[in-house]
């Protein structure tokens, strides 16, 4: 929803979505309902909206969670990924795709990570992730898709679900 507003104060966009769009960003951006593990129609509407840029944020973000369904982050993260990179080349699109990971893709460390830290995903939550960043970097050398990618960390703010540890 951040960058939501953030984006709306600067260009006009467009926003999918599989449910209703939260009531206070709602009017920012022209939302279309698109469920991204529909590999075909995340293609039609590529090929109709030639992105300049993308930001994916869809997937599953909770840690806890993936235990419970372990299919649900691979399917989520990583099948949503790579049918939105895919469906990017086949439409020879020439834009940036912003792919956020996660600092869980790095394994436990009594010191501060870095870039180039062990990797060592623990939950299936980080397995997808890390998944989701190799076929970013796939696409980024292989395909020539200019992919950004990043490994966040913790995010705290308004807005957050409960659920969530620092929320």
């Amino acid at each position: 929803s951040h960058l939501v507003e953030y984006l709306s104060e600067r260009y006009d966009f467009t926003c999918w979505t599989r449910s209703t769009p939260l009531p206070d960003i709602a009017s920012l951006a022209t939302w279309a309902r698109i469920d991204m593990l529909d590999r075909e129609r995340v293609r039609q509407e590529i090929l109709a909206l030639r992105p300049t840029a993308v930001f994916h944020c869809a997937g599953s973000a909770h840690v806890a969670y993936s235990w419970q369904d372990t299919a649900l982050p691979l399917a989520s993260n990583v099948l949503t990924t790579h049918y939105l990179l895919d469906a990017l080349r086949r439409a020879s699109s020439r834009c940036r795709v912003v792919l956020p990971g996660s600092a869980n893709v790095y394994a436990t460390s009594t010191r501060p990570l870095r870039e180039d830290s062990e990797l060592g995903p623990a939950s299936p939550y980080a397995v997808s992730k890390l998944a989701q960043e190799q076929l970013g970097h796939r696409a980024l050398t292989e395909d020539g898709v200019d992919v950004m990618l990043m490994r966040a960390f913790n995010h705290i703010g308004p807005r957050q679900s409960p659920a969530f540890a620092v929320a």
